[in-house]
């Protein structure tokens, strides 16, 4: 069984053509900025938004902030 972990899908990213908000914790230990970074230099349209004293799971730690996120980012994109 292929794991998570060995899926690599970076040579296709450029193809998003949809605008991207990617959201990260500044304490995410699983998968830190730096990848977050990293995915908002491969997309197009990508827009990046740092979480500061948060981990992994921002839509849970930081909800509210999370939400205003995404509503801004949708009312942008409109």
């Amino acid at each position: 069984i292929e794991t998570i972990a060995r899926v690599d899908l970076r040579d296709r990213l450029s193809e998003i053509d949809l605008p991207t908000l990617v959201v990260v914790g500044t304490h995410d230990r699983l998968t830190p900025p730096r990848y977050a970074r990293r995915l908002v230099s491969a997309i197009p349209d990508s827009r990046l938004a740092e979480l500061a004293r948060c981990g992994h799971m921002p839509m849970l730690e930081r909800r509210h902030e999370f939400a205003r996120l995404l509503e801004e980012f949708a009312a942008k994109i409109g």
